[in-house]
């Protein structure tokens, strides 16, 4: 049975020693914010579901892609009823527990999922690199290559980093891979299910409000404001629908003649 060190138990215990507590209004707002995660899930599912067909013209796996999307609210699940018990929907304590790996598990590695899942339709994942169109887009092709295995590497590594390193520890090492594959859904989102400006738009507006969401843990570390809560969770949860308006937009693939390109062909495969 896999144990965590109990040094790291006793340590990672708290986010803030003192902070400003939630008035009864601005706890209700918080944990109306969280739930809205289902509202804005249950949106992005529909979406999926209603684009399906496109969406196997246009990405790797459509099937990843609704998994992600899954991941993405069992995770709140896990999160609200850590809330509910710990703290009265505060974040000053956080301790290391099954509960927070839980909520990380799917957190995380719902978000590398997504990445991954958007990718462009018949590219292998195990492959060279390609220089057949050019040094750029060849160069293009060894980053995402290189970051496709490291996103998938991490959805498998991050229970193993939380054992041993706790709940900030391991969020040291996965949040910068979390915002990394926040940054590729954006390029995903544009040129593979686009390209158009409704699928960049989109993939802009996901990529903002997720990093607003990481920006405001950093400030509420800072300020120790527990009314900061609404901003850090709300802005994950409102990303589903830049994205699901992206998804939404979603072009059938056009087939080129003559090796011709057209609006739909994307610059580059990622």
């Amino acid at each position: 049975k896999l144990k965590m060190d109990a040094g790291v138990l006793e340590t990672d215990t708290t986010l803030c020693e003192e902070s400003v507590p939630l008035l009864p209004w601005q706890r209700t707002a918080v944990i109306v914010a969280h739930y809205l995660t289902f509202v804005t899930g249950t949106l992005s599912l529909f979406v999926c579901y209603a684009k399906v067909d496109i969406l196997k013209q246009r990405i790797w796996s459509p099937f990843l892609l609704i998994l992600s999307l899954v991941w993405l609210q069992i995770a709140p699940a896990f999160e609200i009823g850590a809330h509910e018990y710990e703290a009265d929907w505060e974040l000053k304590e956080a301790p290391s527990d099954m509960i927070n790996a839980s909520f990380s598990f799917f957190n995380f590695g719902g978000v590398c999922l997504l990445a991954i899942s958007l990718r462009s339709a018949g590219v292998p994942f195990f492959r060279k690199p390609s220089f057949k169109s050019g040094t750029i887009a060849g160069i293009i092709d060894t980053v995402t290559l290189a970051a496709d295995l490291i996103l998938a590497i991490t959805i498998i590594a991050e229970p193993f980093l939380y054992i041993a390193l706790g709940r900030q520890g391991s969020q040291k090492l996965v949040v910068p891979v979390n915002s990394a594959g926040g940054i590729l859904c954006l390029f995903r989102l544009w040129l593979n299910v686009g390209p158009n400006k409704f699928t960049l738009g989109g993939g802009i507006g996901y990529l903002v409000l997720t990093l607003t969401g990481v920006m405001m843990l950093g400030v509420y570390k800072r300020e120790c404001i527990e009314f900061i809560h609404v901003a850090i969770g709300g802005s994950f949860v409102l990303s589903l629908v830049p994205f699901s308006i992206a998804i939404w937009a979603a072009e059938p693939a056009k087939k080129e003649e003559d090796g011709a390109t057209d609006e739909n062909t994307p610059l580059f495969k990622v």
